[in-house]
């Protein structure tokens, strides 16, 4: 990874400041699955311990290999109480309850970054997504660098940002690398999911749509806005699939949309004063 300068007020350049920011609950999936997956012999005690500990060390080793200013954890909410439900009740309704032995593997992962002083942060009735899209907004303005670490594909978005990276299993990825793996340009990867929708998050999208017509007509269209008010322009076909989804894609939209509100960006700057 190249370092990033700017110049200060006497023209001189200087190395921008340079954030990490882990998906928190990213990473916690990869713990669990490899220690349940290969551990199942053991008691909980003995799996809690390694789950931990496995989470820990591929944070600092993330820390080893990428030089940084400032990094933070950041976590969701309590899947009931996001502000998404609102919008859509069924919004993530197909993910299964996290078990007892899960919830009490997430607290030990917190006490645990509590004692070693990690910085971590959650926002009652936000996803992790979008409390990171809010701080690559407020970073930008900062001449700050971020560094997302995740492996979640909806935070490619967030590469439309000039300063932002993602990096995941040793690699860094870039705006080049999601127009690559979406075909649409990253600030329009929102209006993409809209359409082909996200059974991960139970996000309904529009019926039929693949990835093929999905990336083409974003891409002509730039937006799901334009395309519902250009609908005489498309073929009968995909008119007649967009006309019958209508509702779907707009709620889909919504479901999708990163962009930060003025709330979250005053929550993220009182709490995190390097962006304030």
């Amino acid at each position: 990874m190249t370092d990033s300068y700017k110049k200060d007020n006497d023209g001189k350049l200087t190395k921008n400041k340079r954030l990490i920011v882990f998906d928190g609950h990213s990473y916690f999936h990869r713990a669990y699955n490899v220690i349940i997956k290969n551990n199942s012999d053991l008691i909980d005690k003995e799996k809690n311990k390694l789950v931990t500990n496995l989470y820990l060390d591929m944070i600092d080793r993330v820390l080893d290999k990428i030089d940084h200013d400032e990094f933070i954890i950041i976590f969701d909410t309590n899947r009931e109480t996001l502000l998404k439900k609102l919008i859509y009740k069924d919004y993530k309704a197909n993910r299964a309850t996290p078990s007892e032995f899960q919830k009490q593997c997430e607290r030990s992962i917190m006490d645990n970054l509590l004692q070693l002083e990690y910085p971590y942060y959650s926002i009652e009735g936000y996803e992790a997504d979008q409390i990171i899209s809010g701080i690559c907004y407020l970073a930008q303005d900062k001449n700050i660098v971020t560094v997302i670490a995740t492996k979640d594909k909806d935070l490619y978005e967030l590469l439309k940002y000039a300063d932002v990276l993602i990096y995941d299993k040793h690699e860094y990825y870039s705006k080049e690398d999601a127009i690559k793996k979406f075909e649409v340009l990253p600030e329009q990867i929102g209006d993409y999911l809209s359409l082909v929708g996200d059974t991960s998050d139970n996000i309904p999208g529009v019926s039929k749509v693949g990835h093929v017509m999905a990336s083409k007509l974003i891409t002509q269209y730039n937006s799901i806005e334009n395309l519902y008010a250009n609908l005489e322009s498309v073929s009968d076909k995909i008119k007649c699939l967009l006309e019958a989804d209508k509702d779907k894609a707009l709620l889909s939209k919504q479901l999708t949309d990163l962009t930060p509100s003025k709330e979250l960006l005053i929550a993220i700057k009182s709490n995190l004063l390097y962006l304030n």
